[in-house]
């Protein structure tokens, strides 16, 4: 029989992408007790700048016969939320972000022309690239929530 899938009925305007990173494994402490522990899985993972919904969308019927691609959701990347350690019970939590801006002259201006990636933590911080971030591979392995916006223009299904 055919694997059950999911269907998106209205998209999302944000996309929150939480990657299973921790597995539960038993180990054994004192006096041969068996207490759960949340493992890390540090596998590298590819960072998309861009996703799209479209395969999960439910579609009419007539644009299923048409064709008819103009359901296209494209979500762009805004930001990372990274989990540094090999536990869930510890670890250090960073982030990689879009810092939009705008000038006095015009606080309405094409964000996309703008938009910078800055890189937090803790009490530092520092302006970066897409490029940067994603090609890294230390943020490969931590990363652990990827937050993404659905392209303007394309709100309504």
């Amino acid at each position: 029989h055919a694997p059950q899938t999911k269907k998106v009925i209205r998209k999302p305007t944000t996309l929150v992408v939480h990657l299973k990173r921790f597995v539960t494994q038993q180990t054994i402490v004192e006096n041969n007790l068996v207490s759960p522990v949340a493992l890390k899985n540090n596998a590298r993972v590819c960072i998309a700048e861009n996703l799209s919904l479209a395969p999960f969308e439910l579609k009419t019927d007539a644009q299923e016969k048409s064709g008819d691609a103009s359901l296209s959701s494209k979500y762009h990347l805004k930001g990372i939320v990274h989990h540094i350690g090999d536990r869930a019970s510890s670890g250090h939590y960073t982030a990689d972000a879009v810092r939009g801006v705008s000038t006095d002259d015009d606080p309405v201006i094409n964000h996309a022309a703008t938009d910078r990636w800055v890189s937090f933590d803790d009490d530092r911080s520092r302006v970066t690239t897409l490029t940067e971030i994603v090609s890294d591979a230390k943020k490969q392995r931590t990363a652990y929530l990827l937050l993404y916006c659905l392209e303007e223009g394309n709100e309504s299904m």
